[in-house]
């Protein structure tokens, strides 16, 4: 498995249960950021939480082992928080190739955790193509643990770094070969924003949270998943690199 050793998965793993993270009625969260009843816009949770053993919001992946797959890879918004798995960007994904593209996506997960998965996952697994969504800048992994700068007490506090230590430690996490995207744009400062706006990605359409957040304000509906599913596709009809079967999407 690839994260039995961080305390994420002590905690993840086989996990069942109604509601996860900020995606709980009456979160601190909702009553801080969203609008005022935002959260009476989604009254019925019509979906259950479950991760498999190896930690991940999926079926068993022990069948995939030495075999070949698709990765996807990042923090919540690939676990998809806040809607059912099925609305996820990474399944979705899955739905247009012909090879499974597994989620592998951590709660939490700093683009540190992010890569430390990707090379685990390239031993165990055959990688064919890497899908990976980048997270907050500013998160680090310590002592096996996701740390996060800002006063978040669900996670261990990270120390305090500058943009620029944030941006070079950025540079030597990333994942040369995969197709990249970044969580959404209002997770970001200006300032990181413009080095986002330096690096190939996925250029969200406007409207905000208002339009294009799920039920906890936070993370992406199901529309602005499938169109991240669709830009990462296209990324693979462009690069000519969908070398396993012919195009199950429609482009045109």
């Amino acid at each position: 498995m690839l994260i039995n050793d961080l305390n994420y998965w002590k905690e993840i793993s086989n996990f069942e249960g109604k509601y996860l993270g900020i995606d709980k009625p009456k979160s601190r969260y909702h009553q801080l950021q969203a609008p005022h009843n935002w959260w009476v816009n989604y009254p019925v949770q019509d979906f259950d939480y479950k991760f498999n053993l190896w930690g991940f919001r999926g079926p068993d992946y022990c069948e995939y082992v030495a075999q070949p797959v698709n990765i996807c890879l990042g923090d919540s918004f690939t676990v998809n928080l806040g809607g059912p798995i099925e609305h996820s960007w990474a399944s979705q994904l899955d739905e247009l190739l012909d090879l499974p593209t597994i989620n592998l996506g951590m709660d939490g997960a700093g683009n540190d955790a992010i890569r430390l998965v990707y090379d685990r996952a390239c031993e165990v697994f055959d990688v064919q193509e890497t899908f990976v969504m980048y997270s907050y800048f500013h998160r680090r992994l310590i002592d096996n643990e996701f740390a996060h700068y800002g006063g978040n007490t669900q996670f261990k506090p990270a120390p305090p770094h500058t943009d620029y230590q944030n941006f070079e430690y950025f540079d030597k996490n990333m994942i040369v070969d995969a197709h990249q995207a970044f969580i959404p744009d209002w997770c970001y400062t200006y300032e990181e924003m413009y080095l986002i706006d330096n690096n190939p990605h996925f250029d969200y359409p406007q409207g905000g949270r208002e339009k294009w957040a799920n039920r906890d304000f936070h993370h992406m509906n199901e529309e602005l998943n499938g169109k991240i599913a669709e830009y990462f596709y296209s990324e693979l009809l462009r690069e000519n690199k969908n070398s396993w079967g012919q195009p199950t999407l429609d482009m045109e």
